[in-house]
């Protein structure tokens, strides 16, 4: 099964710490791309988000009833942090997981990494999905410096909701590393890993215009072929091992932040 992330709003309610998309386009995937995508991947695994907040699709009903009638694995991801609808809360239904990232329990430590967001408005759409009774909810913890003694708070209170537990690592992007980007409150201590490749570079990473990106850590990154194209995974992985931001960062192995 492979991996794919497709970008489904160029477009954010917050300015996230380590987020590179603060010049966001408000561009929005159209629905004719989507369906070329789940037609494409439809035996594999699909995220549909990569730095934006898919919420705010203005087709997303439209969008959820196509994916909840696809093969594929498609999984949902949002900040939460933003005024939805029940009828967009309940469309959430068709997708196998739909995970929340939330990176803190109260405002303050929240507001350090989800910058601009509305935490209390994040714990009452939290309790909508739970009286919506939506089964396929995890709640993704982004541990950072600055809220890993909270991590026991957190996890109790996603699992007193119903919803699986899901704590991750996240590291600065690529391209804020390589131009010196060091925030060290947000910054995760980092261990060795025992993998010598790059795995993001096997991903399949499309924009919102359906092109495919080098990887889900760099800045809109186009290689020169879309989803149109009929090219076999050789050529895409070729395609992103010449650019100049794949050599420097296999070089220096930024990559193995993740």
């Amino acid at each position: 099964m492979k991996t794919v992330i497709a970008e489904l709003v160029d477009d954010c309610y917050l300015q996230c710490a380590l987020c590179w998309n603060r010049g966001a386009s408000g561009r929005q995937m159209s629905l004719t791309t989507i369906a070329k995508i789940l037609k494409k991947y439809d035996s594999d695994e699909i995220s549909w988000f990569n730095w934006g907040e898919p919420l705010l699709h203005k087709e997303f009903e439209a969008f959820a009833r196509m994916a909840g009638r696809s093969n594929a694995k498609n999984i949902m991801s949002s900040s939460m942090s933003l005024p939805v609808s029940d009828e967009r809360l309940r469309s959430l239904r068709n997708f196998d997981d739909v995970c929340v990232s939330v990176s803190g329990m109260t405002p303050d430590v929240y507001n350090i990494y989800h910058t601009n967001g509305n935490f209390d408005l994040v714990v009452k759409n939290l309790r909508r999905l739970t009286q919506l009774k939506l089964k396929n909810v995890k709640f993704k913890w982004l541990t950072h410096k600055h809220n890993v003694f909270q991590l026991s708070e957190a996890r109790r209170f996603a699992e007193g909701l119903g919803f699986k537990f899901a704590p991750i690592e996240l590291n600065c992007c690529v391209e804020d590393l390589m131009g010196g980007f060091d925030h060290e409150l947000l910054r995760f201590p980092k261990f060795p890993r025992k993998q010598h490749f790059c795995h993001l570079r096997y991903w399949d990473v499309i924009d919102v215009d359906g092109n495919h990106l080098l990887c889900c850590a760099s800045h809109n990154v186009k290689i020169g072929y879309s989803v149109d194209d009929k090219v076999s995974n050789r050529e895409l992985r070729g395609a992103k091992s010449k650019t100049a931001l794949c050599e420097t960062c296999s070089k220096n192995e930024y990559w193995r932040m993740f």
